[in-house]
């Protein structure tokens, strides 16, 4: 077991991804479902939902309603000189 992944026999696999491209970002998949283009049809901000302070949290969502992942946007790291 790695950092990024939880197993236990109540639980789902989890596997958080931090974005190649930007440091500031990452995904907790929790859906067993294999990634497919176009299988977010709801996107939902959890500022949107309760009052909240934090990064950036955004919660993806199938046609059905199931919850496919989370994905938190931290603020960009300051560049050094």
């Amino acid at each position: 077991m790695t950092d990024s992944e939880t197993t236990d026999a109540q639980w789902t696999v989890l596997k958080f991804t931090p974005a190649s491209d930007d440091s500031a970002v990452g995904y907790l998949k929790v859906s067993p479902q294999p990634d497919k283009p176009g299988m977010v049809k709801r996107t939902v901000a959890l500022a949107d939902l309760i009052e909240y302070r934090g990064p950036a949290v955004y919660l993806d969502f199938d046609v059905g309603g199931a919850l496919l992942g989370i994905e938190i946007v931290g603020d960009a790291p300051e560049p050094t000189d």
